[in-house]
């Protein structure tokens, strides 16, 4: 009788704890949504989250954190990172790694299964056996899904470069391991071409103008009521507002946002190397291309919760 009201105890335990995990995502979920709507009716909402690209710089050049968004389900990093010298095994078992390259060179070994290394060294008790090797340098972009062993094998001088860090849904990515090499991505860049597709996770190239160019100008604000965009500039400058509320809106077919502005929103000044992560539900408005550039590149991540 008492195995059996210790088993219903724990039941009971395990119930609860479920149900508090599920509720706390259903408000988190529901909280982006009455965020969208609330930007667009009225409220104010908070700005989004930037780094620029003075602060890049010196988390690339000795390693740092950057940008910090843990309340989504998301839970979004982002850090510079480098490396001198080899690394050791890691597996990340709930985080999925983004890396994009921003200088240097590496050998990295991704995918397969983590093992026991026979020839353990005190600094690296393990290996990667099934993995690819990837030879890493500028300009390429690497994503390792939650669970995939990843190893920093080789730095033949040293390697500097961004970490977009996210925990993945139930379920992962959807995809293993993926290469895209400097050629592709700046392809993409160029052409605001899609870099990387995955369940939830979205890799692409953005390019926008001012009005001179029409056919790259939007003039209307956006509000994503469940993604999230993190944008890293490239190239370009743009002034970009988040946050506020929108006034203004004139419903007007697919155009939602027809005529509209943002009001107390924060303006920054986005030029290369900066970063800006856009919570869903926050407005953003990409409101002046100044001279001599008179565009804006960047890469943008999109994660939908």
């Amino acid at each position: 009788m008492l195995g059996k009201l210790r088993k219903q105890e724990q039941g009971g335990r395990l119930l609860r704890t479920s149900l508090t995990v599920g509720i706390a995502l259903l408000i988190l979920t529901f909280s982006s949504g009455l965020a969208a709507q609330s930007a667009a009716s009225g409220g104010v909402v908070p700005a989004g989250i930037y780094a620029n690209h003075e602060k890049v710089a010196a988390a690339l050049a000795k390693g740092g954190p950057l940008i910090d968004n843990p309340n989504t389900p998301a839970a979004i990093k982002v850090s510079g990172s480098h490396r001198d010298k080899a690394g050791v095994v890691e597996v990340h078992e709930k985080e999925t790694d983004i890396f994009y390259i921003s200088d240097g060179e590496a050998t990295l070994i991704a995918g397969g299964t983590r093992v026991k290394a026979k020839n353990a060294a005190a600094s690296n008790q393990y290996d990667v056996e099934g993995g690819k090797t990837f030879h890493l340098t500028k300009g390429d972009i690497m994503v390792i899904p939650a669970g995939s062993p990843h190893w920093f094998r080789e730095v033949p001088k040293s390697i500097s470069y961004h970490v977009v860090k996210l925990t993945t849904p139930a379920g992962g990515t959807g995809a293993d391991v993926t290469y895209v090499d400097h050629d592709k991505v700046a392809a993409a860049l160029n052409s605001k071409g899609e870099i990387f597709s995955a369940p939830k996770l979205r890799l692409s190239g953005g390019y926008r103008t001012g009005p001179d160019q029409p056919a790259n100008y939007g003039a209307d604000p956006e509000v994503h009521p469940t993604s999230i965009d993190i944008f890293y500039c490239i190239d370009g400058a743009v002034t970009v507002v988040t946050g506020g509320k929108v006034v203004g809106m004139k419903e007007s077919g697919d155009k939602r946002m027809a005529g509209a502005k943002v009001e107390q929103g924060r303006a920054e000044h986005m030029t290369k190397g900066d970063w800006l992560l856009v919570p869903s539900g926050t407005p953003h408005w990409h409101t002046e291309y100044p001279k001599p550039f008179g565009f804006y590149r960047y890469l943008l991540v999109k994660v939908q919760e």
